[in-house]
């Protein structure tokens, strides 16, 4: 069984990252130290993603922590969807695939802040309280956790 250090030490070199950087948020170590999958730096993929045990990644927009902790979000995170056929809906399995998203994006978020905490600002699009200047992690992060915790078909009503 692999060590800790050992885990982090493979993750850091496959996608070549620093392990300074993956140290300084606790919530990635855990998600690291939890997931007992393989890792999968294909160049000629550009993205990320998770499937059958494996986080791949490539490209150099997604060599990196913020693409890691997404794909150990879905590779670790209890609202993953199914195959299709496991749904009685087509809206089921939207809803099932929209909450694994939001799963992944609230734990993306949350080990982006630790390691740069102007992350959630420069995260690209204000989510922010009305009349505000600024967004806070707390305003983001309850709204990531409403998200999760509201049917999907009740957000565009």
């Amino acid at each position: 069984m692999k060590s800790l250090d050992d885990k982090i030490r493979e993750v850091a070199t496959e996608f070549s990252l620093n392990e300074t950087d993956i140290r300084n948020s606790a919530t990635l170590v855990g998600l690291i130290n939890s997931y007992n999958g393989a890792y999968v730096n294909d160049g000629s993929f550009n993205g990320g993603e998770y499937g059958n045990g494996v986080i791949t990644m490539g490209g150099q927009d997604y060599l990196n922590i913020e693409t890691l902790a997404h794909e150990l979000g879905h590779a670790t995170g209890s609202y993953q969807a199914s195959y299709p056929d496991s749904y009685a809906t087509a809206r089921d399995y939207a809803d099932a695939r929209e909450r694994g998203e939001g799963e992944a994006i609230a734990i993306e978020l949350k080990v982006m802040q630790k390691i740069d905490s102007s992350y959630i600002q420069n995260y690209g699009f204000p989510v922010w309280k009305d009349n505000a200047k600024q967004s806070s992690e707390e305003f983001y992060t309850d709204r990531v956790i409403g998200i999760l915790s509201t049917p999907i078909s009740t957000l565009y009503e």
